[in-house]
């Protein structure tokens, strides 16, 4: 009745939390949009205007979808001549650049387009019914490595009445590009659009500026300023970097007719997308960005066409920071500058444009900013824009936001209409979107006089009040882990005193030797000698190399400061192409952690642990000998997954081989106490790379002698387990330690023999009967001496020894006891990887975003950071769980831990990062607890004997369940739209289900207690 209450409650509050989660992401959007959003009719192609612009005025709309007889997919950018009331487009082209599932069409070139329209008036919130009507076609060639995204049509000379239009040529622009890089999304976890900062690097070009003929032949290149180039190298720090980003180069451009007709000369007005290197980081949801306008004179007499053309002069321009607040790993988001045009040498309207491509959602908002400049205001001489310029930057005024199906990436001049009896000046807006659409034209009746009037811009937001809620809430957590633990320590403490006290007030005289034995059994657990040093090295080694591999987050970060992986990442960037390869690195260095224990296992129960811990040992050494030779980065890209691999293979034998010193001491309690504090060694062994990883960063020590360095001590602690690991395992509790010291002569060495015949033990009752304390053949066997009947040492206890008081193996793997345990043990190992698998997304998409370009700023994805520490400090539990481990039964622990690991699914699907804190804490606990249990356990009901095999079997199911996470992830990124709030549903029911193990294991140990309670009475 209780556990069925106690699944019904989770179930209502789990469906009650998923309720509360779509209410706030409904608030989020709603804020995000704005208010003011007119509710429109389908088919959905644009919402209304925020707020009414006092300039502009939606006039006409005009509409060419994608397919099309045409053969392309859709214009990047339009130009429009006023003498031929036709327009002219241009498409991207490099179709190796577009986002996976779109329709690519077979052309490597850019294509230019010559169209007229047919405008049909707009009326509110009509559907776009206007037709394009294309004239002509010619791709550019040669047109290799172009990704066109503006254009301007300048004419060569006048009509003079003619028939036919004037001869034309076109400038273009392209911006930075590459064909993409695609990525394993089951390595890289993104599985959304390919991502951009994956690039080839053999296909990579820089913006150009080039110009064409009427026929699409490129007549000319020239070259652009040296600040706009990015010279290809690669930086971990973007702020290091110098010229125009990957794929966010050369974006707007606009063509500004001399109005003097003495003059000859005119203006192109270019601006890149995003912020130069240089001129710091691209717009976050708390600051805008940088970039240049710059200005180009075009020496045009207006009877030929255009001879000269040669950079002038660029003013700064900042981009209005992002205001969708969309998280979702592996979506696109962006907002840049797509859009401009030139009103005056002086006067530019500039169209900030943000869209999100997620799951489930695609958002696009795009907002008209007025901009004038002083001429004197011009940034030449700033090297750096955000460093060490005195300019300011001008005051922005807003005329227009659109929320859109599609893209804004086009403003022009259009053509002259009447309206209200006058003839009246119009722009265009060109809106486009791949397969979706392949133009959508609006024509807006367009008054410059009332610019002035517009509001001015003012949407940076202080980081300060986040900034601050956050660091609040991880001083919290960190206060009351502190807390906890000194809490803890007092509570151990009381619990001693009471234990004392009921000693001493013990009045039988059998009871009270009874409990001074107990006394003399803690005292000394912690009294220094021979026995306690075993110990120590024990969890010394599970943390130094057992689990060093734990710390991989550490390893990743000294990595891309070495640059390893980092040649198809644009400067800067994590980009996918090299979490790939972190990635293969990570899941082939703990697949071989958890399918080596099975080996190990093997390994270790039949050739010993000195044999086992020393090359374990030696296999680590030379790990981090092969990362300390490395001389160079590619040097080091070539030996880190070898080297990764055979760190986790010994580090994991290494840890296996610690357990059996636990039965140095001299009653189950303290063999538990011993086991939790390996465990939690095991635990802390995560905190190690990430420690080395701030000496390299801060310490200024390179990653090859810090590597150098933990090779001596990896070899120093292999010759210490040498020296004092035995030969033959101590199987039973209370074993004698002594120096072993017999490794010096080969008669010592052990032979390979058969092993003895298993005793086979029918009877359950007498098994139940031989698990209390007894002291095993162990005492002479850890001495190293030889057997009189062979001429070399004794054959090892893992080969020779019956343990007549446990279960033979072929009995242990028929039993519920293993395989529900095994069951528990992979149920909950599964919470934790996909908990460790899953963290980054799920805090990503509660909002802990990146701050700023600063890579040493704690503040980038606080909260991330917080629970990758939070996770290694969960051996400062160690002494609770000891004490559980010691005075409770193991049902109890078991429902405590299953009861915990459940509440960590309920705050992982509250949408409250703040309350994450919370989760961090208590997966730590449950962590330790599982680990220390499992091991624990099968020590206790099995014996040590096949400790290696049967901890093997176990860790392979768990492998296996485990990679049911990527299919759940999977589900919550494309099914669930991003959210994880079902997928911790299922955790959390996976979780629960696992309370089987411990009820019927009560049980049936209840009923064979009481059959051994009948046999004896008889």
């Amino acid at each position: 009745m209780l556990m069925r209450l106690l699944l019904l409650g989770g179930v209502r509050l789990l469906v009650s939390l998923s309720l509360c989660h779509n209410c706030v992401w409904a608030v989020v959007e709603a804020e995000a949009a704005g208010g003011g959003v007119d509710v429109i009719t389908e088919p959905k192609h644009a919402a209304a205007d925020s707020s009414p612009a006092l300039s502009l005025q939606l006039y006409a709309t005009a509409l060419l979808e994608t397919p099309n007889k045409y053969d392309f997919y859709s214009i990047s950018g339009i130009s429009f001549d006023a003498q031929t009331n036709r327009f002219s487009g241009v498409t991207e082209g490099n179709p190796g650049a577009l986002k996976a599932g779109r329709v690519a069409v077979a052309v490597e070139a850019p294509k230019i387009f010559e169209f007229e329209v047919n405008w049909e008036r707009y009326y509110n919130n009509t559907s776009p019914r206007g037709t394009v009507e294309i004239l002509k076609s010619v791709a550019i060639e040669p047109g290799g490595g172009l990704k066109a995204e503006g254009i301007v049509r300048v004419p060569c000379g006048k009509n003079d009445g003619a028939d036919e239009p004037a001869e034309a040529e076109h400038w273009v622009v392209s911006e930075a590009n590459s064909n993409t890089q695609l990525t394993n999304s089951y390595f890289t976890k993104n599985f959304g659009n390919p991502d951009i900062n994956t690039f080839s690097p053999d296909t990579f070009t820089n913006s150009r500026f080039i110009r064409v003929a009427s026929n699409g032949t490129l007549k000319e290149e020239i070259a652009l300023p040296d600040f706009m180039l990015w010279d290809g190298e690669y930086h971990y720090d973007p702020t290091k970097c110098y010229g125009n980003r990957v794929q966010k180069g050369l974006q707007a451009l606009s063509y500004l007719k001399s109005s003097n007709p003495t003059l000859s000369l005119s203006q192109l007005i270019m601006v890149p997308q995003f912020a130069l290197y240089q001129d710091g980081p691209e717009p976050t949801i708390f600051q805008g960005s940088q970039t240049r306008v710059m200005f180009w004179d075009i020496v045009d007499d207006g009877s030929s066409c255009p001879t000269e053309v040669k950079y002038s002069h660029s003013f700064r321009y900042e981009t209005s920071r992002k205001e969708m607040e969309r998280f979702q790993k592996g979506a696109h988001h962006v907002k840049g500058v797509f859009a401009a045009l030139a009103i005056s040498p002086t006067e530019l309207l500039v169209s900030d444009t943000e869209f999100f491509e997620g799951f489930g959602k695609n958002e696009y908002m795009a907002d008209v900013f007025f901009v004038r400049y002083d001429e004197n205001a011009t940034v030449d001489h700033c090297a750096s824009l955000t460093t060490d310029c005195d300019v300011p930057n001008p005051q922005k005024r807003h005329l227009i936001r659109r929320h859109h199906d599609y893209e804004l990436s086009g403003i022009v001049w259009g053509p002259t209409v009447e309206h209200d009896g006058k003839n009246v000046s119009t722009l265009i807006m060109s809106f486009e979107d791949d397969d979706l659409v392949g133009v959508l034209l609006e024509q807006y009746i367009f008054d410059p006089s009332r610019l002035d009037l517009e509001p001015l811009w003012e949407n940076n937001v202080s980081s300060a009040e986040f900034l601050t809620r956050r660091y609040v809430a991880v001083w919290i957590g960190v206060g009351l882990f502190v807390l906890g633990i000194v809490l803890q320590h007092y509570w151990l403490r009381r619990k001693k005193r009471e234990s004392n006290s009921n000693n001493n007030s013990s009045t039988s005289a059998a009871g009270h030797q009874v409990q001074q034995s107990d006394a003399d059994t803690e005292t000394k657990f912690c009294k220094l000698n021979y026995k306690t040093y075993i110990i120590v090295s024990a969890v010394v080694n599970s943390c130094l190399l057992g689990g060093v591999v734990f710390g991989f987050p550490g390893l990743v970060l000294i990595l891309r400061q070495e640059g390893v992986f980092a040649e198809v990442c644009s400067c800067g960037t994590f980009c996918s192409g090299q979490q790939e390869q972190f990635a293969m690195l990570s899941t082939f260095g703990f697949s071989v952690g958890i399918g080596s224990r099975l080996f190990g296992g093997l390994f270790l129960d039949k050739f010993g642990p000195k044999i086992t811990s020393t090359l374990s040992g030696l296999l680590s050494t030379a790990a981090f000998l092969v990362l300390a030779t490395a001389e160079n980065t590619e040097r080091l890209s070539q030996v880190i997954q070898p080297a990764w691999i055979i760190l986790a293979l010994g580090g994991a034998t290494m840890h296996l081989t610690s357990f059996h010193t636990t039965n140095l001491q001299h009653d189950k309690a303290s063999k538990g106490q011993a086991s939790v504090y390996i465990s939690a060694g095991f635990g802390a062994g995560s905190l190690v790379l990430p420690i080395l990883q701030l000496i390299n960063q801060y310490g200024g020590v390179s990653f090859q002698i810090i590597c150098a360095f933990y090779a001596g001590v990896a070899l120093l602690l292999t010759i210490n387990c040498f020296f004092h690991q035995p030969w033959r395992a101590w199987n039973t509790i209370g074993s004698h330690a002594t120096v072993d010291l017999n490794c010096f002569r080969l008669d010592w060495w052990p032979t390979l023999a058969p092993p003895e015949p298993e005793v086979d033990v029918e009877a359950e009752g007498d098994v139940q009967r031989h698990n209390h304390n007894t002291e095993g053949e162990s005492k002479g066997g850890m001495r190293g001496r030889r057997d009189s009947r062979r001429p070399s040492f004794l054959l090892l206890s893992a080969m020779k020894s019956t343990d007549a008081k446990f279960l033979p193996l072929k009995q242990v793997l028929k039993r519920f006891q293993f395989w529900g345990e095994c069951v528990w043990f992979s149920g909950n190992i599964f919470f934790l990887t996909y908990y460790l698998s899953t963290i980054s997304q799920v805090l990503f998409a509660l909002g802990d975003a990146k701050v700023n370009d600063n890579v040493d700023s704690f503040a980038n994805n606080i909260f991330t950071r917080v629970a990758i520490l939070f996770n290694g400090f969960g051996f400062l539990w160690a002494p609770t769980v000891a004490y559980l481990t010691k005075s409770k039964s193991f049902y109890f622990r078991i429902f405590l831990e299953i009861g915990m690991a459940f509440i960590a699914c309920v705050f992982l699907a509250i949408p409250i990062i703040e309350l994450q804190i919370f989760t961090f804490v208590i997966q730590a606990f449950v962590r330790l607890q599982i680990f220390a249990y499992h091991f624990n356990y099968l020590q206790e009901r099995f014996g040590f004997r096949h400790f290696g095999l049967l901890n093997g079997i176990s860790s392979l199911v768990a492998g296996l369940v485990g990679l049911c996470g990527y299919g759940l992830q999977i589900f919550s990124i494309y099914q669930a739209e991003g959210s994880f709030l079902i997928s911790y549903v299922i955790v959390a029911t996976v979780i629960l289900a696992t309370v089987a193990f411990p009820t019927i294991l009560k049980r049936l140990d209840t009923k064979e207690l009481a059959v051994i309670e009948g046999v004896e009475s008889v």
